[in-house]
């Protein structure tokens, strides 16, 4: 469920920005199921469907998105924003990283 969460709030934070809709948007998780079951067309769990179809819907709004998995090994940039959010990052704290 976080993973999903995670895949739903990169969706909205790209829909938020108009500039990020002219580029071509790759979401990367290092969860394999939660890749699966967002690209999957049958998906079976009936508990996470809501947040699939919120995820599904916000990437067809933009052209150019993507969601793909990654090993945990070359996902350092999500594994330190896990860690942050773990030890208890504030509301409205603000991290900056790197976009290609």
């Amino acid at each position: 469920m976080a993973e999903l969460l995670a895949i739903l709030k990169a969706c909205n934070l790209c829909e938020l920005k108009d500039v990020l809709k002219m580029r071509k948007i790759v979401i990367v998780s290092d969860s394999m199921e939660a890749v699966s079951w967002v690209n999957d067309e049958e998906f079976r769990n009936l508990n996470l469907v809501d947040i699939i179809y919120d995820i599904r819907s916000c990437l067809r709004l933009m052209k150019y998105t993507s969601v793909h998995h990654i090993s945990r090994v070359d996902n350092s940039e999500a594994d330190f924003l896990a860690k942050r959010g773990a030890s208890s990052l504030l509301e409205g704290d603000v991290i900056k990283w790197r976009i290609d």
